[in-house]
């Protein structure tokens, strides 16, 4: 039994793959993995002004945080001017922007060679935003660095 293909016959096949390769992309779609980015994503919308006057405020001062990996660790190095200015406490948020369960926060912790390290094991290789906050005296302070982790 032979069909005998022509113009209807081209129609037909055309609407028949063109409809099983939408109902194949609308089941990939739902497959995928579509989390928010922050779950109080509006409210921090809301203050987003004083997340800008925080990093004005660290642009003036005269010292920047150094984020490096090192063969087995993370290293932050803090500034000596750090302790000098009324440090009180701050917090290391190393945010993964394709997969919210990998990040790690954790409170800033200088050591007394100015330094803070973390374990490369924590780390999934790919993109992090380190995203820095503190407080000196009354003032909060805001500043963010990209670090690609390779293992």
């Amino acid at each position: 039994m032979f069909i005998k293909f022509n113009w209807g016959t081209g129609i037909f096949t055309f609407i028949v793959i063109f409809i099983i390769l939408m109902l194949g992309m609308v089941y990939f779609s739902f497959q995928q993995d579509n989390e928010l980015v922050d779950e109080s994503y509006y409210p921090k919308g809301m203050e987003y002004q004083q997340q800008i006057d925080r990093r004005l405020r660290t642009q003036k001062l005269p010292y920047t945080f150094d984020v490096q990996q090192t063969s087995n660790e993370v290293v932050i190095t803090f500034p000596p001017d750090l302790m000098d200015m009324d440090f009180q406490k701050g917090e290391i948020y190393f945010y993964r922007p394709s997969a919210r369960k990998f990040d790690i926060k954790e409170n800033m912790k200088p050591e007394i060679n100015l330094q803070q390290t973390f374990s490369l094991n924590r780390f999934r290789a790919g993109k992090y935003n380190v995203k820095l906050s503190w407080r000196m005296g009354d003032e909060e302070y805001y500043d963010e660095k990209t670090i690609i982790i390779s293992k």
